[in-house]
């Protein structure tokens, strides 16, 4: 039973990461794909890295938010709805259109795009706020719809920001499809565009997101060369949290490759890294995973420590299915030790939590 564990990409305006589909023999990794898809949309129209998959700190929260407000219309999956209607509601809508009786019933969901726009029924922009809505409801072939109309136009201005946002955004939702090779071609595409430009941060976030897709397919070695050169240039350009993030992904392939080592030197700088920024979930998140480590090892003191101090935060932010977690590491500890009234107390707290907030995969 181990720490919420997630790839930690991050992008120019405009990405995700999908989740992790492959079961590791070391780490337990489960999502809730709501809270998974809602922050994403968050943090990616701040333009910001995140870590652990949906875990950030209030610090990171006030960034985003100013950043949003500074920006509201902005390439990337979480273009905010800039246009005076609510997304989703237009979404529904759209499934009344086909009713219209001059449209064909049989067009490509391109064309219905299209041909809203053409009648002046919705902008481009409202195109790329759709795809983001139709992304967090999981409707892929829509989204990748939208995404592709909004690229197409973007082609046509030669606008390159816009063009290397709709190559991120299709490369998501092929991330999320698990169409690995798919999402590799686009943000490649996308990577090319950012170092013509200049945009380092951009570059880095790229990186990082095709280091993550190398590591879904278990290719550690290009994912481990995506994550440094990216790590490389978040020291250059002085972006802590991107610093931090990938040193997190880096010891992530090194607990896979067994050294153990090594992903307890980098998970100890990135901890170091996150309480120099005050990003407690990020430090959370280290801390139990030094945990299984330490656990794997056969230290059980330092395993009860550190995840101990992780459910500590955990329960100070609020933030339920972590704090479960690390009550099933603690368990799991207390049982290696024969302990086992307290490794049952524990894990039925865990169990507790996970009923409460409706979280099924955590019961089973």
């Amino acid at each position: 039973m181990g720490r919420l564990h997630n790839i930690v990409p991050s992008v120019l305006p405009g990405r995700s990461i999908s989740r992790v589909k492959r079961v590791r023999d070391l780490i337990c990794r489960n999502h809730s794909a709501t809270t998974w898809n809602t922050w994403i949309a968050a943090i990616v129209c701040a333009g910001l890295s995140f870590v652990a998959g949906y875990w950030f700190s209030r610090q990171q929260e006030d960034r985003i938010i100013q950043a949003i407000q500074e920006r509201s219309v902005d390439y990337g999956i979480a273009g905010v709805d800039s246009v005076g209607y609510e997304g989703s509601e237009y979404v529904d809508s759209l499934s009344k259109i086909r009713s219209d009786p001059v449209f064909p019933k049989d067009a490509s969901v391109d064309s219905l795009l299209l041909w809203n726009v053409e009648r002046g029924r919705v902008t481009y922009s409202d195109i790329l706020n759709m795809g983001k809505k139709f992304y967090e409801k999981s409707d892929y072939r829509w989204a990748l719809a939208a995404f592709r109309v909004f690229s197409q136009h973007a082609q046509r201005t030669n606008d390159s920001t816009a063009i290397a946002a709709g190559l991120q955004n299709r490369a998501l939702v092929h991330q999320a499809l698990g169409e690995l090779d798919s999402a590799l071609q686009e943000y490649h595409k996308a990577l090319a565009i950012a170092r013509a430009v200049g945009h380092r941060l951009g570059e880095a976030m790229i990186l990082g997101n095709i280091g993550s897709c190398y590591y879904l397919k278990g290719d550690f070695g290009n994912a481990l060369q995506s994550y440094t050169a990216a790590l490389n240039i978040n020291s250059e350009i002085g972006d802590q949290q991107g610093m931090a993030n990938q040193m997190g992904n880096i010891a992530l392939i090194h607990m896979d490759l067994g050294d153990f080592r090594k992903a307890l030197s980098n998970q100890k700088d990135a901890l170091k890294l996150y309480r120099e920024i005050g990003d407690r979930l990020g430090e959370a998140n280290q801390l139990g995973n030094m945990g299984l480590i330490n656990r794997i090892q056969g230290d059980l003191d330092a395993a009860l420590k550190n995840h101990r101090a992780s459910l500590a935060i955990d329960q100070e932010m609020g933030y339920r299915i972590g704090e479960a977690s690390d009550l099933c590491n603690i368990g799991v500890i207390y049982r290696d030790r024969g302990d086992l009234e307290s490794a049952l107390k524990s894990l039925n707290e865990a169990l507790d939590i996970h009923r409460e907030i409706g979280y099924r995969q955590g019961e089973a």
